[in-house]
């Protein structure tokens, strides 16, 4: 089974670009395949006065867009940092909450993610079967663009941005995938064994402390550590929208610094996963982690509410000061 994950918090994620050139890519044959949307707005957010006709409104749109019913659309699993449950005076970025919540909601396999904003080029698919054919993680190419312009799954039209191509891609070659250091493991899109992201516990959601991000990369170090294969395909390209992550306010990111501290508080999430002193990310999902929460959910039981941590773990403000 192959677990198609795509992440959004933005009301206008262009999810139909996604969703025709994943058609296109599988050929209009989804057996064996599922798509996880998890959507921030899939969800009443009473501080942003969104309401529950706002959500069905979202949904019925969504479901139009849609060449398939091997589709789940979900908000992300309640945290602290974001949403309606949150403690915070802000929603922070949480991209460790919205990626485990689509490992929750996966059948075994392989899990693959995919950013909002993005359309697939042809090949991406090929790409992902490779991987899963041969057992190895594997991290597509990007490219952010100006003016990007998708009809029915295809590129018709961009302009080339600056700075926008995957600072890896001088590394890959044009006919197969190279080994990736652990740290490089981020980027647009990626797949990889559900048995290896629950070898390390999920994506650690330490690193959602005040919207840090970096989630993926630190993932890529602990695999790594643990012995799992990573690869990079320069043949398994996205298309990202440069523009539009500038059309509507993002969620906040904040890095902390105490007085005095020679390092901030992406250090200190970071030192202890270079270090090796973890086997696992300590999340907070219960009785056998984030491998026992998923049985729970993909049992029918809910989400538990969090309402932990309540204090920063690099500062030690309580959340509502954040």
């Amino acid at each position: 089974m192959l677990n198609v994950s795509y992440l959004t918090s933005r009301k206008e994620p262009c999810w139909k670009w996604f969703l025709d050139s994943f058609h296109r890519e599988v050929k209009g044959n989804y057996e064996n395949i599922q798509i996880l949307v998890c959507d921030f707005w899939s969800q009443p957010i009473p501080h942003e006065n969104w309401t529950e006709a706002d959500v069905a409104k979202r949904r019925d749109e969504f479901f139009k867009m849609c060449h398939t019913d091997h589709v789940k659309l979900f908000p992300p699993k309640p945290t602290v940092w974001q949403g309606p449950h949150r403690l915070t005076k802000n929603d922070y970025f949480a991209a460790s909450n919205a990626r485990n919540s689509c490992i929750c909601h996966a059948q075994d396999g392989t899990i693959a993610f995919v950013d909002d904003l993005s359309v697939l080029l042809p090949g991406w698919y090929d790409c992902i079967l490779k991987s899963m054919h041969d057992g190895y993680i594997v991290c597509g190419a990007y490219k952010k663009v100006l003016a990007l312009v998708v009809e029915k799954g295809e590129v018709v039209y961009y302009r080339e941005h600056k700075a926008g191509l995957d600072t890896r891609y001088a590394m890959g070659l044009a006919d197969r995938p190279v080994p990736l250091p652990g740290g490089a493991m981020y980027g647009c899109s990626l797949a990889m064994p559900m048995e290896a992201i629950l070898d390390v516990g999920g994506f650690f959601e330490v690193a959602d402390t005040c919207g840090m991000g970096g989630e993926d990369y630190l993932c890529g170090l602990l695999l790594e550590q643990r012995g799992w294969k990573i690869m990079y395909d320069i043949r398994m390209m996205t298309l990202e929208s440069e523009e539009r992550h500038h059309w509507q306010k993002p969620m906040k990111r904040v890095i902390e610094k105490n007085e005095g501290d020679a390092q901030d508080s992406s250090w200190a999430v970071l030192n202890p996963v270079v270090g090796g002193k973890m086997k696992q990310f300590e999340n907070n999902f219960g009785e056998g982690g984030i491998a026992g929460l998923r049985q729970r959910v993909l049992a029918g039981e809910p989400f538990p509410i969090m309402r932990i941590p309540e204090h920063s773990f690099y500062s030690g403000k309580h959340l509502s000061q954040l």
